[in-house]
């Protein structure tokens, strides 16, 4: 069943970004207000080094820019979407987890060269000569590039400890057992601070996917609605509701209630890159309430022609968005060139085929535009130009 509430509800906060501090009012996605989805437009920053950020924009916090700004920068915005914001909290999940794998390892390596150091005073020259390599490499692995003062300081040590010789070439471990071991030190403190991150930004990639995932339902289940079957142009309900010979007033009210409960979860489900067209289809589907109430049937047909366009371009943008996440890396084997461009080549025959009446003409070749240049774009491996070419297309179906 579907959970109308996905949002908690709305609040103001306090930020602080790139582009100023100020207050903002929205929904937050998750308890803490990690992130939040402005309810109302808000413009950053001032004058033309300013810009305005519209309904459904998600506001970030991120904790390793607050703690390396000393708080001056506490929150980030996703402009680009719901799309982007999912694709960012699944790489800093992943990448968490990543760090955390890693920075276990190293701090055991660390403790395990301090515990040499230790007891290496009779040992050989040529074992110092590989601690200190080693020591090296991981000081070097800590320092490149990372900002977190913990991985700094570690780096910092273990680079210090590498220095396992005194200048006249006595081997001297005692200095560089306690180095080693501030930088082991160091390193299980960055470790702690990983075990209480990963949870959190596990559960915000999971409610994200979980927004994502309940736009999607939502979209399909209103998308079968009006398309699945018709009668003469109209959805079978809603035909069968004002047909003559079995109009009756309960089928009307049932047609009514569901596209009731469609504009209920239209109410809570503005984001962007959804926003401007989710308001539009909710205004259609009022005005199609409003026509089947009074029995105006050509009203109806009009109303229902009007959301079918909408709701394909809201499964267009979908589709724009599903292309474009693939790009946000930077590197592409063969099959994922072959895999996009398909998806391209499908997009461009879905806009071919479609007709007037489901997309403007002028629309509908802005956009195959947009397309082949995209595809003109990514064959030369320029994929960020690619990358524009899909965004302002996405823009141009959301805004027109």
């Amino acid at each position: 069943m579907l959970n109308l509430y996905p949002l908690y509800p709305e609040q103001s906060f306090r930020i602080a970004t790139r582009l100023g501090k100020l207050t903002i009012i929205g929904r937050p996605l998750t308890r803490s207000g990690n992130v939040v989805f402005l309810t109302k437009p808000r413009k950053f920053g001032r004058g033309k080094a300013g810009a305005r950020f519209p309904v459904g924009t998600p506001v970030v916090r991120n904790h390793e820019l607050e703690r390396a700004t000393n708080g001056k920068l506490t929150h980030m915005i996703v402009q680009d979407g719901l799309y982007r914001l999912y694709a960012q909290a699944t790489h800093i999940a992943a990448g968490t987890e990543r760090d955390l794998h890693d920075m276990t390892i190293t701090k055991q390596n660390l403790v395990d060269c301090a515990d040499f150091l230790r007891y290496s005073g009779r040992l050989s020259v040529d074992y110092h000569e590989k601690m200190s390599e080693f020591l090296l490499t991981i000081g070097g692995n800590l320092g490149a590039p990372k900002r977190n003062p913990h991985k700094l300081i570690s780096a910092e040590r273990a680079k210090q400890a590498a220095k396992t010789r005194y200048r006249d070439g006595r081997i001297k471990p005692g200095p560089g057992y306690f180095v080693a071991g501030a930088a082991a030190i160091h390193a299980a403190k960055r470790v702690h601070e990983l075990h209480e991150i990963c949870p959190a930004v596990t559960y915000t990639m999971v409610r994200v996917h979980s927004l994502l995932e309940r736009v999607h339902s939502i979209l399909d289940q209103i998308w079968r609605y009006f398309t699945s079957q018709d009668i003469n142009g109209l959805p079978v309900p809603i035909h069968t509701a004002l047909a003559k010979e079995t109009r009756e007033r309960f089928k009307v009210r049932a047609s009514l209630l569901d596209l009731e409960q469609f504009e209920a979860w239209l109410q809570w489900l503005f984001v962007q890159p959804f926003t401007a067209l989710g308001r539009r289809l909710q205004k259609a589907l009022a005005k199609l309430r409003k026509a089947i109430a009074h029995y105006h049937l050509d009203q109806v047909q009009e109303h229902v022609g009007v959301i079918r366009i909408l709701l394909r371009r809201l499964r267009m943008i979908r589709y724009i968005e599903l292309v474009l996440l693939p790009l946000i890396g930077s590197e592409h084997s063969l099959s994922d060139q072959a895999k996009l461009l398909t998806k391209q080549a499908k997009l461009m025959n879905r806009l071919r085929n479609m007709k007037n009446r489901d997309l403007d003409r002028r629309l509908r070749k802005e956009s195959l535009d947009y397309l082949e240049l995209f595809r003109e774009d990514f064959e030369n491996g320029e994929i960020r130009d690619a990358k524009s070419q899909l965004k302002a297309l996405g823009t141009l179906l959301a805004t027109a």
